[in-house]
């Protein structure tokens, strides 16, 4: 069980939060979305042609314009140009999407269920060996000085991703120490995933904090219908307009960067 030390002042937009505990989304809070998408679709795509190297660049073309990607031709390659913010890419758990691409091989590829399935998840594993993380993460304004504050406030912290935790650890660890991270929840660790409250409601009976006292910070819709399905506070940082307008009347707060999060010194 995480104990804080006690009731501390965070201010937000000018209101002040009795806030215990921070909750973190990964990608498109922490690190810029659209790098880190059109990098991680890139392996995925590199995954088929040397898993897979008969089928077409448009049958890939199609999956990827499916899940939400926007490819173009260059130099005989297939590149992604961008992501769709609202897309299965970037709003499904990788299981989801795993469900999804078997489903289009299936219908595109002539192949019954159980081939399409090992297919995909043979794609989806070789993904993520080739996948360079380095590469595709950019932190987003505000971290990790976010971490420090906390660290300094002795306000405990962790992450709620639809991402894996060897992937949170090793983004955080290549701009921090993952070491103070106080816990990672993942889909693996619960029934449902976002927007459904069970990530909320798992971090909150393994750290014993009122959920009212627990911000849920995010980039996406997902994460603020999380928090108010679960009655903690939300916050929102979107990075696309189309999103801040999603999340009005949903978030508690939205707000510009992480740096607007301001813990109120003591007396």
């Amino acid at each position: 069980m995480i104990v804080s030390d006690g009731m501390k002042n965070v201010v937000i937009n000018e209101s002040e939060y009795e806030i215990e505990l921070f909750v973190f989304d990964k990608d498109g809070l922490m690190f810029e979305s659209g790098q880190f998408w059109v990098e991680l679709a890139q392996s995925r795509i590199r995954a088929m042609y040397r898993n897979y190297p008969d089928v077409s660049h448009e049958v890939v073309r199609r999956w990827m314009q499916l899940v939400g990607g926007s490819c173009k031709f260059e130099d005989g390659y297939l590149k992604v140009t961008d992501m769709d913010p609202m897309g299965i890419f970037a709003v499904a758990p990788v299981p989801e999407e795993i469900l999804v691409a078997a489903s289009f091989f299936a219908e595109h590829l002539g192949l019954d269920w159980l081939s399409a399935r090992k297919m995909a998840e043979e794609v989806f594993t070789a993904s993520d060996e080739l996948f360079e993380l380095e590469r595709a993460l950019k932190p987003r304004r505000g971290f990790p000085q976010i971490f420090h504050r906390l660290r300094e406030a002795k306000i405990p912290y962790g992450i709620a991703t639809s991402d894996t935790k060897e992937r949170a650890k090793l983004s955080v660890d290549l701009f921090d120490d993952y070491g103070y991270v106080d816990f990672t929840v993942t889909v693996d660790d619960v029934e449902k995933g976002k927007p459904n409250p069970d990530m909320l409601l798992l971090i909150q009976k393994q750290t014993g904090i009122s959920m009212e006292k627990i911000a849920m910070v995010g980039d996406s819709l997902v994460d603020v219908k999380m928090a108010r399905e679960a009655c903690a506070i939300g916050i929102g940082i979107p990075e696309q307009e189309s999103m801040r307008q999603n999340m009005q009347g949903i978030a508690d707060e939205i707000i510009e960067s992480l740096d607007d999060i301001c813990i109120k010194k003591g007396e």
